[in-house]
């Protein structure tokens, strides 16, 4: 009888100091500190050793983080609980505004399509390897309006003729290749950037005719003369500036302004005694602004 008496106590000791735990883990939050200074309060759900860790929010959100991305993660009081009063379970205040997380990597492919504007409108697409938030390196191609011809030196020849077609700051469709190089400053969700990039752009339209107006003086007359070329492409490059928002998702966005210039070789199709027949090149470019969709 006393052997049952003890037994019967034993059983009511565990369950009463069991439901006493359950009670007071329910007064704890999980949080996670993550390196780029992001604090995520919730339960964490689920947790793969040495590899991932899951946690869901307050407003059921779900986010897996990689342990890499992890400085450090524990449990602490709800809003509102002390140590003396968390076994009460008594009613949290809401939780203080937590500033949500954002998705950038750390290493690994990227990819981004960006729309130009004002230097060369266009567009390009950019495929690279992310070494290190100051190292993105990659190849963008795409496709450009870029000028052909610059009014202060053609062939060292008579100046163009204004109001006729092939008059200065001509513009034709260029194929773009460009290698870049880009990096973050901070590693925030709203950080600024900087991109260098050099490369090649070649003259879709490469046929061109030009119009000239040249006075002789023994005439005392202006005569016009065409003069026929070969806009073949060249070296091109630039730099640019901005701000980059990094989303929850696995998408970004830039926003930019940009410094380019390219070069035109011309070639001579058709000679004209009298004028300088041989290739010149001509350096052209300009500022820009630039929007990229990143991922």
């Amino acid at each position: 009888m006393k052997f049952i008496k003890t037994l019967l106590f034993v059983v009511i000791a565990t369950l009463f100091t069991s439901a006493i735990k359950a009670q007071s883990i329910g007064d704890y939050i999980d949080v996670v500190f993550l390196k780029n200074g992001s604090i995520i309060k919730g339960i964490i759900i689920e947790q793969v050793p040495g590899q991932t860790l899951r946690i869901q929010t307050n407003d059921g959100s779900q986010f897996v983080y990689q342990i890499s991305e992890i400085e450090k993660y524990g449990r602490e009081l709800k809003p509102g609980m002390t140590a003396n009063t968390a076994s009460a379970s008594k009613p949290a205040p809401r939780e203080p505004r937590v500033p949500k997380p954002f998705f950038t990597k750390e290493k690994g492919y990227f990819g981004d399509v960006t729309f130009l504007g004002g230097a060369g409108m266009g567009f390009r697409v950019t495929n690279g390897y992310k070494f290190g938030r100051f190292g993105y390196l990659g190849m963008a191609v795409g496709f450009e309006g870029l000028s052909t011809s610059n009014r202060n030196n053609y062939f060292g020849n008579p100046m163009p003729l204004d109001g006729m077609p092939g008059m200065g700051g001509d513009r034709s469709p260029f194929a773009t290749a460009n290698v870049i190089y880009a990096g973050d400053i901070l590693n925030k969700k709203v950080t600024p950037f900087y991109q260098l990039e050099l490369g090649y752009g070649m003259n879709l339209m490469p046929n061109q005719t030009r119009y000239y107006s040249y006075y002789d003086d023994v005439t005392g007359m202006y005569n016009n003369y065409s003069y026929q070329v070969r806009s073949i492409g060249g070296p091109m490059g630039g730099v640019a500036f901005g701000v980059k928002f990094n989303t929850r998702k696995r998408v970004n966005f830039k926003l930019a302004l940009d410094a380019r210039w390219h070069t035109n070789i011309t070639d001579p199709i058709n000679s004209r005694p009298g004028f300088n027949n041989g290739s010149d090149v001509n350096l052209d470019g300009g500022t820009g602004i630039r929007f990229s969709i990143g991922f």
